[in-house]
């Protein structure tokens, strides 16, 4: 049976030992449901005033252009939104 940590709880933890919170396969995993984009960037959304940093772009069952293209746009767009926390807004 799949076990699902909540992230409310596990990413604070990381943020608090001085690690850093960077998702992987955003996208799914192997034998995991498909999540598409749209989804994967709501989430993120949700997960940044947490303390995310950062996305795996690279995985064997992602195209190239996912990882190249959509992932590493989602990063970009990332950074924007952790810059703007740290200024306060």
């Amino acid at each position: 049976q799949e076990v699902r940590l909540d992230a409310n709880i596990v990413i604070p933890a990381i943020v608090g030992a001085e690690g850093i919170c960077v998702w992987a396969h955003p996208l799914g995993g192997l034998g995991e449901k498909r999540i598409d984009f749209e989804k994967v960037e709501e989430i993120i959304q949700k997960l940044i005033p947490l303390g995310l940093k950062g996305l795996e772009c690279y995985y064997n069952l992602y195209t190239e252009e996912e990882c190249e293209t959509k992932l590493a746009e989602l990063i970009r767009e990332m950074k924007i939104e952790i810059e703007k926390l740290k200024q306060g807004g």
